[in-house]
């Protein structure tokens, strides 16, 4: 089992969100560590235990056919800057898989893809974010504003700005094998899609909620393919998310990020940025930079000694897309 996470681990790519900013309205943390969102500022007088803080907006970091997917079998670069797929599936035969969910936070997945309606996690016997029993959830959950906002069908329902995103990493992730498409790189291992952006990115308040829903249904890893950008949130630490990740009992992956707004790599243990920056001090985290076809630090990943724990492919990284399609 060991083995696997690490596989898995050093092979999320670093796509995701940059540039916090905030909703404009207020989350309070209650005394039982339960949440409210407040629309705009809060002028109001906190009980004792209580905190609030700004509904922080992160963005995500972005990036047919196996003989494309370089970063499985590298043929066009280093032969060293692959992840030894072929190795590793080997190494990991009899390994039931089956038994581990990997919690996709995201813009939502199209669970009906070809390459991932067999990899999806059940969702039938769910219960809520604070452990109440709901039933009935589409292979994940929303927690997304809007329309499709805090309901069981975890897809997002239009081409707007990231719409692609939560399926690219999953069809990364766990693709089925099956003579179409792509290959994922841990198959088998059940996908549950949780949607947490509200339109122009994901939210604290969404974030917090989708990382909760994934605790309490048993997901062993959580892919976080998303942050705040170099140097960011200029509001304030996001308390929240803090908590949220540091509660949860399995490994959360989160990207380095891609970069400034030059598109110029920055280093995070001297500039802070949420998620990645909180690795110093949250052991159940592994962060991931993002390496080209030789083997090389890509010039828009980010980086850092205390807060960035090892680099992998992370650049023309062919995967699913929403309906039938693929994409770099």
């Amino acid at each position: 089992m060991k083995n696997f996470l690490i596989f898995l681990f050093l092979f999320l790519f670093s796509v995701g969100i940059v540039n916090a900013k905030t909703t404009g309205d207020t989350i309070i943390t209650h005394a039982d560590g339960s949440y409210e969102l407040v629309k705009g500022k809060y002028v109001g007088i906190l009980s004792e235990g209580e905190e609030a803080q700004p509904n922080f907006v992160y963005e995500l970091f972005d990036e047919p056919g196996q003989k494309d997917q370089w970063y499985l079998d590298n043929t066009v670069g280093d032969a060293e800057a692959d992840i030894e797929y072929k190795s590793a599936v080997k190494e990991l035969e009899g390994t039931k898989l089956s038994d581990i969910i990997v919690a996709v936070v995201d813009t939502g997945v199209d669970y009906t893809h070809l390459d991932l309606k067999s990899m999806m996690w059940d969702g039938k016997d769910c219960v809520s974010d604070t452990g109440s029993k709901i039933g009935g959830c589409i292979h994940g959950y929303s927690f997304a504003y809007g329309g499709a906002g805090n309901d069981p069908h975890p897809m997002k329902e239009s081409y707007g700005a990231g719409y692609y995103h939560g399926t690219h990493v999953a069809g990364i992730i766990g693709a089925a094998i099956n003579g179409n498409g792509v290959a994922g790189v841990a198959k088998n291992v059940k996908i549950m899609a949780i949607r947490a952006d509200s339109g122009d990115g994901l939210n604290t308040f969404d974030l917090i909620r989708g990382i909760a829903f994934a605790r309490e249904n048993g997901a062993k890893v959580i892919n976080a393919s998303w942050g705040s950008g170099c140097g960011k949130p200029e509001d304030g630490e996001d308390k929240a998310l803090k908590s949220e990740i540091a509660n949860f009992p399995g490994i959360f992956v989160a990207s380095a990020g891609n970069g400034d707004s030059s598109g110029r790599g920055c280093n995070h243990d001297v500039r802070f940025t949420v998620p990645s920056s909180y690795r110093s001090s949250l052991e159940n985290m592994i962060v991931v930079a993002a390496s080209d076809t030789y083997d090389k630090l890509t010039s828009f990943s980010d980086y850092g000694s205390k807060t960035v724990d090892v680099a992998a492919p992370g650049k023309d990284i062919l995967s699913t897309v929403p309906g039938t399609n693929m994409h770099f």
